[in-house]
């Protein structure tokens, strides 16, 4: 079912508001399809298709960015024994703001047992003078399968920007069987941390935050991942928080470094949690 709603996504004295809800589901069969879907006009969505055992579908905000006091919230549930994959075609861009408001963007994840989700968009750009908050909330069973991503990058270097936005703020919590297990923050600015994207007297311009969790990743294949990848280039580490729950991290001085990591990390994912073969390499 699709609705599209006339009372958001309508401009009004307090900027934009998109609101998208996503529900998939697995039929008689043992097909994913998509259940539901919910849209307002600052969310477009492909249709989805099939690959493999699991349903892709493209999320785009069609303004290509975000302007002062714009907001969106979204919702993606992955009913029992589900298989999706989220994808962005675009990056989204923070445009300058002349006022003293921000643009904010929520998502709430929910992967039941046996479900898998691949979270896949592409790059945050704050533009200079820009305030944008970002807050992520994911509840998963200890059954299902994730492999969650979030790229960022420090400014417009085609017009040699560098943290020359005023505030990024990006919070994230992870629940497991509904045990908090993650709270994270990443707060940086012009003025504000600039230290968080710099590795001694080295500044990098991009940073991936990752979340993987499901109980058939191989940690040893992880570690080797992570320091084949390492280089006077970039900085990645990792972290195994809980049995199976890994995060990982990437400092690199250009796009494709951290393209050509995703790229190395897919292929020690379960498949289920594999990543699209096209899509990150072009990230």
């Amino acid at each position: 079912m699709v609705t599209e709603a006339s009372s958001f996504g309508r401009f009004c004295a307090a900027g934009l508001k998109g609101e998208l809800r996503l529900r998939f589901s697995e039929n008689s069969s043992g097909k994913t399809y998509l259940n539901d879907r919910y849209r307002s006009k600052l969310f477009h969505t492909s249709r989805t298709y099939l690959e493999g055992k699991r349903q892709v579908l493209q999320v785009l905000n069609p303004t290509a960015g975000l302007f002062e006091n714009d907001s969106l919230e979204a919702k993606i549930q992955v009913d029992e024994k589900a298989h999706v994959a989220i994808l962005s075609p675009s990056s989204t861009q923070i445009f300058t703001m002349p006022g003293e408001g921000r643009a904010c963007s929520k998502l709430c994840l929910e992967v039941a047992d046996e479900a898998s989700l691949v979270y896949l968009p592409r790059w945050v750009v704050p533009h200079r003078g820009s305030r944008f908050f970002q807050g992520t909330r994911m509840n998963l069973s200890s059954s299902a399968s994730v492999c969650y991503f979030d790229f960022f990058s420090a400014g417009r270097f085609a017009h040699k920007e560098y943290l020359e936005f005023e505030h990024f703020e990006s919070r994230l919590d992870i629940f497991l069987d509904g045990k908090r297990v993650v709270r994270e923050l990443f707060d940086c600015g012009k003025s504000r941390r600039p230290w968080l994207l710099q590795s001694g007297e080295q500044k990098f311009a991009y940073y991936m935050s990752a979340y993987l969790y499901s109980t058939k990743l191989d940690r040893h294949e992880l570690q080797s991942i992570m320091q084949y990848s390492s280089d006077d280039h970039n900085r990645i580490s990792w972290t195994e928080l809980e049995d199976g729950l890994f995060c990982i991290r990437a400092l690199a001085d250009s796009s494709l470094y951290i393209s050509e990591f995703v790229s190395n990390l897919s292929a020690v994912l379960p498949v289920e949690i594999r990543l699209p073969d096209t899509h990150y390499r072009t990230l």
